[in-house]
């Protein structure tokens, strides 16, 4: 099969400190990737207890970016994909 960018999904895994805001200097790459996508979907966001972080406290977010071509962006729906990420990424986190 050709490779083909048009029709590319990317997912996003944000994770960061709970003091860095969407509007800081340093989440501008985030931001960038995130206002240069046709298409974005947020599959998942929340907050873990991590000893790690400022204010103990660590925020997730989880982005689905596609072009506009993209007819349909994941064979799953987007409440099924919630749903995994919910269920599934507590655990990877905190390993």
């Amino acid at each position: 099969m050709e490779d083909t960018p048009e029709l590319a999904v990317t997912l996003l895994l944000v994770y960061r400190s709970s003091l860095v805001r969407s509007t800081k200097p340093i989440y501008q790459p985030v931001q960038d990737l995130i206002l240069g996508a046709d298409c974005m979907d947020v599959l998942g966001e929340g907050e873990f207890e991590d000893e790690t972080m400022m204010n103990n406290r660590g925020l997730f977010s989880v982005f689905r970016l596609y072009s506009a071509s993209v007819v349909d962006p994941a064979p799953w729906s987007l409440p099924c994909l919630q749903t995994i990420i919910k269920t599934h990424i507590y655990g990877e986190l905190v390993r």
